[in-house]
């Protein structure tokens, strides 16, 4: 199982990487020893306040878009069996000593060149865990104005 944030930086932004890069290492698995290799998924949402007089949500409004595009981005994975993705691997190389007397070139060579193919859905299944807090659930004190 990959457990993950979606509204966070880190486990947003790698889960599609971590879920395929497990999907082909249960393939091989399979392929080499006749082991049936299952790969779920679990994506925690960030709390969403519901309140009908408050248009922006309560808490930090970076997790908000990051759960967004995380979404968006587990959307493609999930239909990956219809059209299939590529998901771009980059590295930083530079010499010995993190020294490189042409940085640009290394910077532009880092950006370019591998990538690894999702050719279907890296999750055997996947869920998503959340909770909706209606303003009515809420303790008093937690509400705009006490009301």
């Amino acid at each position: 199982f990959l457990f993950h944030s979606l509204g966070g930086g880190t486990g947003s932004g790698t889960f599609p990487l971590a879920g395929t890069v497990l999907h082909h290492i249960g393939k091989t698995i399979e392929a080499n020893y006749g082991i049936d290799v299952y790969v779920g998924g679990v994506g925690i949402l960030p709390l969403v306040m519901q309140d009908p007089e408050v248009a922006r949500p309560k808490g930090n409004p970076m997790y908000y878009p990051n759960a967004y595009t995380s979404l968006e981005d587990l959307s493609q994975l999930l239909n990956a069996d219809e059209e299939e993705l590529e998901l771009p691997l980059y590295s930083r190389q530079f010499t010995k000593g993190g020294s490189n007397p042409n940085l640009d070139d290394a910077v532009e060579q880092s950006f370019s060149g591998n990538s690894l193919p999702v050719e279907t859905s890296p999750f055997s299944n996947y869920w998503l865990v959340g909770r909706l807090l209606r303003y009515r659930e809420l303790r008093r004190d937690d509400r705009p104005n006490g009301r």
